[in-house]
């Protein structure tokens, strides 16, 4: 694990020389690294902040400890402007509830948008595949990815790609997000 006063002697450094417009999180993987996060950017702050919160791999690995989600919740959820947590990760948020429709994805994009963030991805990619959307004439599977932005729920879905080499996809995707931000 990164020491917490070279992560906060980066983050300075960098966001102190060049106009930083988003910031995106990925494995935070202390209480000390996050309130380091939260302390630079009320420093110097960002046009938006992109949540990405690894906590839990798809494959299940647990990739941060349980003790950081209370900070998470309390305090880094609102200062974002997007949160992207993958179903486990969601889950994890919110206490163990599992998610397992995308109607508990709704439900529970709602739950954590109330814990502050402006906007909620939910990234379906996990979801069973029964409950995923088949596109019957079309022999495919669709995923499903649900966005709440406080007001209207949207359901994202797109194809889905057989392969086992999906390790990132959620950083990527809440990279992407963090380019357009």
């Amino acid at each position: 694990m990164m020491a917490v006063e070279f992560v906060a002697e980066q983050m300075k450094s960098v966001l102190s020389d060049m106009q930083v417009d988003v910031v995106k999180t990925g494995i935070l993987s202390s209480i000390g690294i996050t309130k380091v996060l939260l302390d630079c950017i009320s420093q110097f702050p960002v046009r938006a902040l992109v949540v990405n919160p690894v906590t839990v791999s798809t494959s299940g690995d647990v990739l941060a400890d349980s003790s950081i989600l209370p900070v998470f919740c309390s305090e880094l959820l609102p200062a974002a402007d997007i949160v992207t947590p993958n179903l486990k990760e969601a889950s994890a948020l919110l206490g163990g509830l599992k998610l397992q429709t995308v109607a508990d994805m709704k439900s529970d994009a709602k739950l954590i948008h109330d814990m502050g963030p402006r906007s909620v991805l939910v990234k379906g990619g996990d979801l069973p595949a029964t409950m995923m959307i088949p596109a019957i004439y079309l022999m495919e599977i669709f995923l499903v990815n649900v966005l709440f932005d406080g007001k209207n729920f949207y359901e994202l879905s797109c194809k889905h790609i057989h392969t086992r080499n999906t390790h990132g996809t959620g950083c990527s995707l809440a990279s992407c997000i963090a380019r357009v931000g």
